[in-house]
């Protein structure tokens, strides 16, 4: 009789399955798969659902900020590096770049940034670039377009220069830079020259017509000088008319590689330049105040250099440092009412008016200005899913997951004035939707390690302060400004972005997480002692200087288009 006996191979084989399946399910209830969900309790008290995502393509070991620290600190390490160490290399440097040769008094103005240790010797390119459509202009030309406007021009300045002294429009560069430039290092050396300043919020050339926003150098008889009024009223279409349809679209800035799917789920800002590019970005036409319904709004389409502190990227203006940025009111940072990092609480505060936009209740497009969208986030005004990142252990990777919960106790943040409204029945309606609070005192900012600071009609004339304090300052904004080449984001302070998608993560990184902690101190030291060596009232007159001896230049009646 023949006995058959069992075979162990398919018993082991459906162990081992058993096993993989087991661990499997053990592992999804950890980490969460795409289409789990799970319920908790939100500040509020409410339950919430969170919706895991789970392990994506491109799943990082190192949180994005904290990639993003490390390589701005090696692009401002090579920027300080490369400055140059001699008036021949600054001479060499500036040919290089721009290739033609400085303007005259160019030793001159190199001996003054020498002699009140200027950090940055090279990086002028903003000038360069925003000063470039005037080439193709003769100096006689640049002049008549000056003068052509400064006679039809409203709310504009007219800075002159002769011999020397400067005339009394020249007041709207700010009276700290007026007093510096009684130096006779200055003064003295001062060639003759005109120059514009915009005594608004808002920038004012909005070139029209083919080739916007870099638009073609025309005749003087074919110049256009008129001035158009769109205040209150939405200029998104005007701004971006000149984008073309063949302009590039990003939502995010460029990347490397491994960094793309975490930036285009929170909307970390890299590339600031393609950040700020209105003509990358259609999802901006409902994110920002100014054009929606601009308070102020008063154009010319005419080529011509105006001056102004804060520049849309479709726009001509000339940027330049902003009269607020030495005017004590705004500026003036007392560090009695500063605490040590290690005194303050952890959180982000900001509290301000609301500025940004002209408000009207016969729509809700208010809500959805900057300022608004901003307090409204921090308040959880609005239910919303926020994103986040989470690991589930040292050196495991970085895995995200949604939900509809905020720590409302990391945001102190909210409304102290309603200005800027149609009328009563809007201010009613606004107060309605906000909980308008007390001001406080200035100092309240520096009780947090967190501030934030974003724009008002244009400009925030507090971003300075807040560098120069203890406290690590988020910014948002939607204008490029004269400093930009001299802050490394990352490096100095958090950009975010205008729809603030990565915000909530951001403020729970850098005030739960103990590496996120340590990152924000080391900023906030980071970005204090760069303004305070960087962005000094001289260094915004070193800055102007250079202007003007490139405004002088370009305005010399002997210079031929080219």
């Amino acid at each position: 009789m023949m006995m058959v006996t069992s075979n162990p191979r398919p018993r082991k084989l459906f162990a081992a399955l058993l096993w993989i399946t087991v661990s499997l399910l053990i592992l999804t209830l950890l980490l969460g798969s795409p289409s789990s969900t799970s319920k908790s309790l939100g500040a509020s008290g409410r339950d919430v659902s969170i919706q895991y995502v789970g392990a994506t393509t491109g799943a990082l070991t190192e949180h994005p900020v904290k990639r993003l620290v490390r390589e701005a600190e090696v692009k401002f390490e090579a920027q300080i590096a490369r400055q140059s160490k001699s008036f021949d290399e600054a001479t060499s440097v500036y040919y290089q770049r721009y290739q033609r040769s400085p303007p005259p008094g160019f030793g001159l103005w190199y001996k003054y940034a020498l002699r009140h240790h200027s950090l940055i010797v090279d990086d002028f390119d903003i000038i360069n670039e925003y000063l470039a459509p005037f080439w193709g202009l003769s100096g006689v030309e640049v002049k008549s377009r000056l003068d052509n406007v400064r006679k039809t021009g409203a709310a504009i300045c007219h800075c002159r220069s002769s011999k020397g002294q400067l005339s009394s429009g020249c007041a709207c560069l700010g009276h700290g830079i007026l007093n510096l430039f009684k130096d006779t290092d200055i003064s003295s050396n001062l060639p003759d020259f005109d120059i514009l300043v915009n005594a608004l919020d808002e920038p004012r050339v909005l070139p029209r017509g083919v080739g916007h926003p870099i638009a073609p150098h025309t005749s003087v008889g074919d110049e256009i000088s008129d001035w158009i009024d769109s205040s209150h009223l939405p200029i998104w279409d005007d701004i971006t008319a000149g984008c073309g349809s063949s302009t590039s679209v990003d939502k995010v800035g460029s990347l490397s590689a491994d960094l793309e799917t975490w930036t285009t789920n929170f909307g970390f800002l890299d590339d600031r330049s393609k950040a700020l590019d209105l003509c990358r970005h259609p999802e901006y036409s409902h994110m920002h105040g100014i054009w929606m319904s601009p308070t102020s709004f008063k154009t010319t389409a005419s080529i011509v250099p105006i001056l102004s502190p804060a520049v849309l990227s479709t726009m001509g203006d000339v940027p330049f440092p902003a009269a607020a940025y030495t005017n004590p009111t705004f500026i003036l940072y007392d560090g009695i009412e500063d605490l040590h990092w290690k005194e303050k609480t952890a959180g982000l505060y900001w509290a301000g008016s609301t500025t940004g936009g002209f408000q009207k209740a016969d729509n809700d497009d208010w809500k959805q200005y900057h300022r608004q969208r901003f307090v409204s986030l921090a308040n959880g005004l609005e239910s919303k899913s926020h994103a986040y990142l989470r690991r589930l252990g040292d050196g495991a990777e970085w895995q995200q997951y949604s939900t509809r919960a905020l720590n409302n106790s990391l945001y102190n943040v909210r409304f102290t004035d309603v200005i800027q409204f149609a009328d009563t029945t809007t201010n009613i309606a606004i107060r309605a939707h906000f909980s308008i609070r007390d001001r406080e005192p200035k100092g309240e900012a520096f009780k947090y390690t967190l501030t934030f600071d974003l724009d008002g009609n244009g400009h925030s004339g507090r971003f300075y302060r807040l560098l120069n304090s203890r406290s690590l300052p988020l910014k948002q904004t939607a204008f490029r400004e004269w400093h930009d080449e001299r802050l490394q984001q990352w490096q100095h302070y958090i950009p975010i972005s205008l729809g603030m998608e990565e915000l909530p993560e951001v403020v729970r990184y850098l005030t739960e997480e103990e590496e996120g902690r340590e990152i924000a101190a080391l900023l906030a030291e980071k970005g204090r002692q760069w303004s305070l060596k960087a962005l000094r009232p001289v260094d915004q007159a070193i800055y102007i200087y250079r202007l003007m001896l490139e405004l002088s230049r370009l305005q010399d009646p002997n210079r031929p288009a080219s």
